[in-house]
């Protein structure tokens, strides 16, 4: 399936879910007026035909769920492990941490030339903190804003077979990592069924910050000729990358072969995410 098919099929299930999550189908609770959802509140207590709220008049929603697990399924898509954890600290207002995981997935090819094989493995971490501001009817539910921070790490690991100019081989173990430390703003909506279950689209999450990513090796001696170094010093692995980073910066020696580039960049968050209240 692909990316536009996805986004349109979580855009129907949005709206779909909206309608739905308005009440949890309990016939002698709607008789009275009451709603429920995943963050409950807002249920009139009758007292002597006088209708008041069950905290006392401070705005409903007293029994509401303040604590969420959410699974990212967008996140699955490309083989990453994503999860969030939400605290609701007031009726409108919560805290979150995200974390995201790729168990070491291998894929593409550096632009290395003259080389047998090349391959790249790489494991992640991810980091998101947030603060969210609801603006809902209700506890927990609705449209809201928020300031997301976030921290991700690639380390990766790059096995090389360099051929020599004497065409005798060498195997050069690259690794290293990319970056992002930065943070930005959090835009969504979350809807809630039958109290337990929420879901919860990221919409948007436009952030700015740092990335940086480097490769490097380091040896006692790789056993490179004057010509193998100057053919080594003319590849640029990282080129791909100049558009968005800049120049890469290099060391090119017999103990040491790095590359690295880093600049300032945009980036974004989105997801859509099933959870469980509680």
């Amino acid at each position: 399936m692909n990316t536009s098919k996805l986004v349109l099929i979580i855009a129907f299930l949005s709206l779909s879910l909206s309608a739905v999550a308005q009440f949890d189908h309990n016939p002698r609770e709607n008789s009275q007026g009451g709603r429920s959802w995943i963050f409950r509140g807002n249920r009139d207590v009758r007292d002597g035909g006088v209708s008041r709220r069950s905290n006392g008049g401070g705005g409903g929603d007293a029994d509401y769920k303040k604590n969420a697990i959410k699974l990212n399924l967008w996140a699955i898509t490309y083989k990453n492990i994503s999860l969030q954890y939400e605290r609701m600290i007031g009726r409108k207002t919560s805290v979150a941490l995200g974390a995201r995981v790729t168990p070491g997935v291998t894929g593409g090819i550096v632009g290395f030339s003259n080389t047998d094989y090349i391959r790249l493995t790489q494991t992640s971490l991810s980091l998101s903190p947030e603060f969210r501001k609801y603006f809902g009817r209700h506890a927990g539910r609705g449209f809201y804003l928020g300031l997301l921070g976030k921290y991700d790490n690639y380390n990766i690991s790059a096995p090389r077979q360099y051929v020599k100019n004497d065409n005798s081989t060498t195997d050069i173990k690259f690794s290293g990592n990319t970056t992002f430390i930065g943070g930005g703003l959090s835009i969504g909506t979350q809807f809630v069924i039958k109290n337990k279950i929420c879901f919860d689209w990221w919409i948007a999450g436009p952030m700015y910050g740092q990335r940086s990513f480097e490769l490097k090796a380091t040896s006692s001696n790789f056993g490179l000729s004057q010509s193998d170094l100057d053919d080594i010093r003319a590849e640029n692995p990282l080129e791909f990358f100049e558009p968005i980073f800049g120049k890469t910066t290099s060391v090119i020696t017999n103990q040491e072969l790095s590359y690295k580039v880093s600049t300032s960049v945009p980036a974004v968050r989105v997801g859509f995410c099933i959870g469980y209240l509680f």
